[in-house]
């Protein structure tokens, strides 16, 4: 439900599961409970008891020796982390999510961590660490069934890293990629990256007039998911 963005449907079984919580005896089901808390309170703004039901959620699989989904859940803290500006914490999660979440043989969650991680790299102003690792989360996992969501990640990245270089149109592009391919896949973004998003692309709007946005922005939305893919590996014209 989150992940489609029906909000009300995530919420509803997220007041479902806080009704049945203190009766679920078995710890998996536990700590899938918590984990699911974590992916919906954001959808209310309540990062802090997102925060919290991820951290039990990480306890309980640990403790059950769930190493695949403890990295899930471990992914979704650093994200939660880098929403809450805790970017110290949230890159020392995330690395840790890159370096040990393929060991399944499931390189989409290593790419996503990795693209989270460029994310950061703009923000702490390393533009070529940045750079590196888009193009490693391209390499990594493009060719899976959930790689729209990694697309996504991907183009909202390199949104930032072109706005971080004074390249708005780029941005502008890049975003607009976002929304065209959210729109035919029938997705929205999850909850927890929500603020960050809006919080990009409004400087990206104020960074020139609102035609050129618009237009920007609009071409964008209508590019294929190859000319997707080469705005973010940088080989689109601008």
């Amino acid at each position: 439900m989150v992940n489609v963005g029906d909000d009300a449907g995530a919420l509803a079984a997220a007041k479902e599961i806080e009704r049945l919580q203190a009766r679920i005896e078995d710890p998996y089901l536990q700590s899938a409970a918590h984990m699911a808390m974590s992916w919906t309170l954001p959808i209310l703004d309540d990062f802090e008891g997102a925060l919290s039901a991820a951290s039990l959620s990480i306890q309980g699989f640990r403790a059950q020796d769930e190493p695949f989904m403890a990295a899930i859940v471990v992914f979704t803290l650093g994200m939660l982390e880098m929403a809450m500006g805790r970017y110290e914490d949230a890159h020392r999660h995330l690395s840790e999510v890159h370096a040990t979440g393929g060991q399944d043989g499931d390189n989409w969650l290593t790419a996503v961590a990795c693209v989270q991680l460029a994310s950061l790299a703009v923000d702490a102003g390393r533009p070529d660490e940045a750079r590196a690792l888009l193009d490693e989360s391209l390499h990594n996992s493009l060719g899976t069934e959930r790689s729209t969501h990694l697309l996504t990640f991907c183009l909202v990245a390199y949104a930032k890293l072109a706005a971080a270089r004074g390249e708005p149109r780029q941005a502008a592009l890049a975003l607009g990629a976002v929304e065209g391919l959210r729109a035919r896949a029938g997705l929205r973004p999850w909850p927890l990256v929500r603020p960050g998003e809006a919080e990009l692309l409004a400087g990206v709007k104020q960074a020139f007039p609102p035609d050129q946005f618009q237009d920007a922005f609009v071409t964008g939305s209508q590019l294929s998911r190859r000319e997707a893919i080469d705005i973010v590996r940088g080989e689109a014209s601008s």
